[in-house]
Order: C-alpha cells, then sequence, then structure tokens
C-alpha cells in the first residue's frame, strides 16, 4: 500500500509526521510526506501514486478535488475543528466529484464529538504519543524544576496562584507561538519531548474540547503529569 499523507502538522501535533512512521514500519507499506509548499498537487501525486491519500480538511485544495476526482484513491480526512456545516459540504463534495472516502476522523474523544455523521463514517481517532521524536537527538542544557505548566490560553494571576501557588520554582510554558510573551518557554511539539523530564512534575491545561498531544507525549517522556 502505499500513502501518502499532507503534512499538516502544527506546533501543537506532529500527527501527520508519526502517523507516516507507523505505516512505513508496516510490511508492505510505504508512506510518503508531502509538503505542499515544495511541490504541485498533480507532480505529486504523479510520483508516488498513491492507494491512499490523508490530509486535513482544511487543505483540501480544488487541485486535490480535481486528482481525486473519479480515482480509485481513497481520501481520508483530519476533521478536528470542523463545523457541522463543514461535514454537510464535505458529504456534497465526496458525492458530486465521486471521491472514495471510506471514513473522516475527529482528534475528539466520541463522546465529546457533538457533530453528525452524515453518508461518511465518522469515527474519533485521539491524538497519541509520538515515539519518534527521540530520532532527532536535541540536546538541552541541564536544569531540574519542580513544576512546569503547559498551557494554550494566557493564565491570569488567580488561577496560576490556584494551580501552582505552593511550588517556589516553576516555568510555564506553551506549544503557541502567540503566547510566548506570556510564559516562560515556547517550545513547539516536535522539541518539547526533551524538555518533560527537566520538570519532577508537569500539569497540562487546556482549554479545547479534546486531550492535546502534549498530554501523551509528557506521560511518555516525563516523570509525572496531571
Amino acid at each position: 500500500m502505499q500513502a501518502l499523507i499532507q503534512n499538516y502538522a502544527t506546533p501543537n501535533s506532529t500527527e501527520p509526521l508519526y502517523v507516516s512512521e507507523c505505516l512505513n514500519s508496516l510490511d508492505d507499506c510505504k508512506a510518503t510526506v508531502w509538503n505542499s509548499d515544495q511541490i504541485s498537487t498533480f507532480d505529486i501525486f504523479d510520483i508516488v501514486r498513491p492507494d491512499v491519500f490523508i490530509t486535513h480538511y482544511r487543505m483540501l485544495s480544488n487541485d486535490l478535488i480535481k486528482y481525486l476526482s473519479g480515482s480509485n484513491i481513497e481520501c481520508v480526512l483530519n476533521i478536528t475543528d470542523a463545523q457541522q456545516d463543514h461535514i454537510d459540504q464535505l458529504d456534497e463534495v465526496f458525492r458530486n466529484h465521486k471521491i472514495k472516502c471510506p471514513f473522516i476522523f475527529t482528534n475528539q474523544p466520541r463522546l465529546f464529538n457533538t457533530l453528525l455523521q452524515r453518508k461518511t463514517k465518522l469515527i474519533s481517532i485521539m491524538h497519541g504519543a509520538d515515539i519518534f521524536l527521540p530520532a532527532q537527538g536535541i540536546t538541552l542544557p541541564e536544569y531540574q524544576l519542580e513544576m512546569g505548566l503547559i498551557t494554550n490560553y494566557k493564565c491570569d494571576t488567580e488561577r496560576l496562584n490556584k494551580l501552582l501557588g505552593h511550588y517556589s520554582c516553576y516555568h510555564t510554558l506553551s506549544t503557541d507561538q502567540k503566547l510566548s510573551s506570556h510564559v516562560d518557554l515556547s517550545v513547539s511539539a516536535m522539541p518539547m519531548y526533551a524538555v518533560y523530564n527537566r520538570y519532577k512534575k508537569m500539569i497540562i491545561t487546556h482549554e479545547s474540547n479534546y486531550i492535546p498531544q502534549c498530554f501523551f507525549d509528557s506521560l511518555l517522556y516525563g516523570n509525572q503529569a496531571y
């Protein structure tokens, strides 16, 4: 099986990269990660000739629809953060352009998902720990603190005191670059694996309806995670 995975990784998630590595570890499977800013849609599809194409729904372009239309390529979409009208529009696109889509998926836990399934099957595939990150070989200065707090929002003083008030030494961290001026360390998901074990305990506080990858990575690479 040949899989083509568009690189929809963000500072918060390396999902397309670890999915690619997982597929490449299987017999008779080969996965290629496509950076769409470096090579065109028609060129990459003609080179790879995939059986399966995986991307995020936000990256589904007109060129992709043209290439997939009426083909035998199966298309799987991550629809995390989509609204119901997005699901309905995707169903219409698949039907009108005869695009094969065995399922779409959200990173939300199944019981948290409020989107209604239409004709296309909708399932939950939560984030996971990226077991391939250490291959980067990142080295950091040696330090050890009592507590690290990872957040995706600006914590006010009251909340910080509630979470960390009894710790004398801690860092606030975020994978969101927009919060770089509000936290002690701003680190994307790729190198963050090397940071977790610098803290005896790690708290992840996240304003979203899914559990972020940093929680699972901190369980794997850190000491204690909450």
